[in-house]
């Protein structure tokens, strides 16, 4: 017999995957063929499916090097590892081939995971179940549910809110395993998301802070935090010396420019990206009209309802005669979600974060400056959710509810069929699971392919993804950092085709160790189009050159 309590809590387990089922109807129907998108989904599928091969043939020593930017190594640090993520994925390959299934059960399973976690936290703070329930969708469909669904990788922060749990758990004693399990938990962050372990870090030396401020002794305090950064040193330092190593050899740098370009405007948090069933109506469709804020990354306004509840959570009312006055609680919990919000604002605003990250070590890791905006929804969320566990009238306790159920949940969730795999995939396969196949695709990156970067972004995303069924190593990649080794072959390439130099194009292609020539026209622009088409016929019969495919040449 189940107890009541444990009833309650598989209650609203069930309720929270038939929610999450009807809101994501569209992708559990199509989900051995559909993505959310067919820009980074694809990148990200490609990835996940790499490590899951590394793994299932143990082959450890290639772990760190993607089948992408041939010959260099170490890419898989180029961008998040994802190593959670395909570890999450890897039972399921012995069930399945196709890698677009595995990224979507990996895709329902961290919701799932994102969820319990948000439950557990809500039910340790405020002891009771259904506001936990709620608590969980205040956190899973929060404004960066929305913000940043393109980018999957951010949405898997169950670690983070497994970590504020065990934050909540910790005692007065200079030592408990509760630290060790922090330490792992930031450890499995990292390897799902570097800028959320970064949160990670960020918020646990807050906490520990707040600690100090209500009195805990310093030492302790000191002690906890460092046990908790030497668990994660010790579990992580290969990939934390992986990344350090690729910020060396490839010598990454980021402009200031470029964190502006990716950080939030204050505008961003007065305009709604939400598509709940308060946003469906054309004076919010006017609204959005004067939002001017197109390029880079942004923010959301956190909605109507949360923003409400969460003010009333923060704030605290009292009126007399002759005044009226506000108070702020000052409990930890309270003061610590406070302080997430404070520096999740002014950190997502770009111009306040770059001292940081000119002059504080680490701090230049997050280019996506904007997605500290994260640290500000989940504190309007325990706000908004403590406020109505405070309210004694239950038609309110009821209708508050109700709205905030309302205001988070997303109306629909759209997603899209398209094909990575094209004819020629067959001919590369043969040949290159036969030997190691250097393989070049025409274009060369997402901004000489197509008439925009979005679908230039989607051709090489699904050109990596169909590496996984070819096996072929390329010249070609995406990633978090556009490599200038790679613009400069570009160049190289380019500059032999304009010049309708078909020997040059050859002496290229093979100097960069290049074994396959693979021309996607549809992607070429008017005018490398028109200038190819003019070689075309010439480097076809060159010497060393010989078609085996539809604009496909092996190069001998």
């Amino acid at each position: 017999m189940i107890k009541n309590g444990k009833f309650k809590h598989v209650l609203f387990l069930i309720a929270f995957l038939i929610t999450f089922g009807v809101i994501f109807r569209d992708l559990l129907i199509n989900i051995s063929t559909n993505f959310p998108d067919w820009r980074d989904y694809p990148y990200l599928t490609w990835i996940i499916n790499e490590n899951i091969y590394h793994l299932r043939s143990l082959d450890f020593s290639n772990l760190f090097n993607l089948n992408v930017f041939y010959p260099h190594t170490n890419t898989l640090f180029l961008s998040d590892t994802l190593i959670t993520q395909s570890l999450i994925g890897l039972p399921f390959s012995f069930f399945t081939k196709n890698p677009v299934l595995i990224f979507n059960l990996v895709f329902f399973l961290t919701f799932l995971l994102n969820y319990i976690a948000a439950y557990i936290l809500f039910n340790k703070l405020l002891k009771n179940s259904l506001l936990s329930f709620i608590g969980g969708l205040a956190i899973v469909f929060s404004p960066f549910f929305y913000t940043q669904m393109g980018h999957f990788q951010m949405q898997n922060y169950w670690p983070f809110i497994f970590i504020l749990y065990f934050l909540f758990k910790t005692d007065k004693k200079k030592f408990s395993f509760n630290e060790v399990l922090i330490g792992l938990l930031v450890a499995t962050q990292f390897l799902a998301s570097v800028y959320l372990a970064f949160f990670s870090i960020i918020s646990i030396f807050i906490f520990f802070l707040v600690k100090i401020y209500k009195g805990q002794n310093y030492k302790v305090a000191v002690s906890k935090f460092s046990i908790i950064i030497l668990t994660f040193l010790l579990l992580d330092g290969i990939f934390i010396k992986g990344y350090m190593d690729a910020k060396k050899s490839f010598e990454i740098k980021r402009g200031v420019g470029e964190y502006l370009t990716y950080s939030a405007k204050i505008s961003d948090y007065f305009f709604p990206r939400q598509n709940g069933l308060f946003y469906q109506n054309s004076l919010v469709a006017k609204w959005q009209s004067y939002n001017k804020h197109f390029v880079g990354e942004t923010a959301s306004f956190p909605g109507f309802i949360l923003t409400i509840l969460g003010i009333l959570g923060l704030i605290k009312f009292g009126k007399s005669k002759e005044h009226i006055s506000f108070n702020f609680s000052t409990d930890t919990p309270s003061l610590f979600f406070l302080c997430l919000m404070i520096i999740g604002f002014i950190f997502s605003l770009g111009y306040p974060y770059i001292p940081f990250a000119k002059y504080v070590p680490f701090f230049d890791t997050i280019r996506g400056v904007s997605r500290w905006s994260f640290l500000l929804y989940v504190g309007i969320a325990f706000f908004a959710v403590f406020y109505i566990s405070k309210i004694k009238s239950k038609w309110l306790f009821t209708a508050a509810l109700v709205l905030l159920i309302t205001d988070v949940l997303p109306a629909k969730f759209i997603t899209y069929k398209d094909s990575y795999l094209e004819k020629n995939d067959e001919t590369l396969r043969t040949i290159c699971t036969a030997k190691k196949t250097v393989l070049f695709e025409l274009p060369v990156t997402h901004f000489d392919a197509g008439d925009n970067i979005a679908k230039g972004l989607s051709y090489i995303a699904k050109r990596e993804l169909a590496s996984v069924y070819n096996s072929c190593h390329l010249v070609n990649g995406y990633s978090g950092y556009d490599l200038p080794n790679l613009f400069n072959f570009k160049d190289q390439v380019y500059a032999a085709i304009n010049s309708a130099d078909p020997k040059l194009l050859y002496n290229v292609v093979k100097g960069r160790g290049v074994n396959v020539v693979k021309v996607n026209t549809e992607y070429l622009n008017e005018t490398s189009l028109e200038n190819y088409n003019k070689i075309y016929s010439k480097f076809s019969k060159l010497e060393g050159v010989r078609e085996i495919g539809n604009n496909l040449f092996l190069i001998e």
